[in-house]
């Protein structure tokens, strides 16, 4: 919903239904902390922008909203008009890019950028403007790694999820920079796919807003409201009848489920 600076209850919608600081206030009070750092260390920092989630609500935003307006012109396309309506949105995009470039360009002042690894993605879709057409597509965000240390570019298609960026992580600095990583651990995910055409290869359950467990994927296959898809590039889903293969999938998501139930019910994930 997009708020009008001008209106009286502006200040009180402000304090009560952010989620937490605006992405440039965030930012600033980053790089105060992090300007306090005393020498050169091995670090991790981790930022949760805010501002790109609903109420869409910032101290800048009618000027945010003006420069959606202008990019938009005279387009009369179907993605500009789906713009348009949602400028409020679109103007945290505008807003949080420019947050996230005073960010970057902090960090590119400072001796250890060279060594630095950045991984940017999102928590979930923006379902305000998601066509709702597809099931799986929502659950869609992008994942960026981002080094000096890289030497080159590369788009990888396969699916991967957020399960896998922590062990892939460690395993690069464990190989690489004799880091030391417990030799069991609790982990869910894989190493990353880094194919560069469409492939999936993963076996994982969704999680809906209800806390329900209702989807499950493995490989190219889908299960969702009971029915069976199979799972094509751009991960588009087409409707597959098979019976048998079906009642598999439904095994395999009761199996999972039963298994974290009882995992969690006896603290199972506790160090002993």
């Amino acid at each position: 919903v997009g708020i009008d600076e001008s209106n009286k209850n502006f200040d009180l919608l402000n304090k009560e239904h952010r989620w937490g600081l605006d992405d440039k206030n965030m930012v600033d009070s980053a790089i105060v902390h992090k300007k306090c750092d005393k020498g050169l260390k091995p670090f991790l920092d981790i930022y949760l922008t805010l501002t790109t989630h609903e109420p869409f609500v910032f101290e800048e935003i009618a000027d945010y909203e003006k420069q959606v307006m202008e990019k938009c012109g005279t387009d009369t396309s179907r993605e500009a008009d789906i713009i348009r309506t949602h400028k409020n949105i679109y103007a945290s995009f505008l807003y949080s890019d420019n947050a996230l470039r005073r960010l970057f360009n902090y960090y590119k002042s400072r001796e250890d950028f060279q060594n630095t690894i950045f991984v940017i993605t999102g928590d979930h879709r923006m379902a305000q403007v998601n066509d709702g057409k597809n099931s799986l597509r929502k659950y869609n965000v992008p994942l960026i790694i981002y080094s000096p240390l890289l030497k080159e570019t590369k788009q990888m298609e396969a699916v991967v999820s957020h399960y896998d960026i922590t062990p892939s992580l460690s395993v690069y600095l464990a190989k690489n920079y004799h880091c030391n990583f417990p030799e069991n651990t609790h982990y869910m995910g894989e190493p990353l796919d880094t194919t560069s055409r469409f492939v999936s290869r993963k076996k994982q359950a969704f999680m809906l807003n209800s806390r329900s467990v209702e989807e499950w994927i493995h490989d190219s296959l889908y299960l969702y409201n009971e029915e069976l898809y199979l799972v094509r590039s751009n991960l588009d889903v087409q409707r597959y009848e098979n019976e048998r293969e079906k009642e598999r999938m439904k095994d395999e998501r009761a199996m999972f489920q039963s298994l974290s139930v009882y995992t969690v019910d006896n603290n199972y994930l506790k160090k002993p």
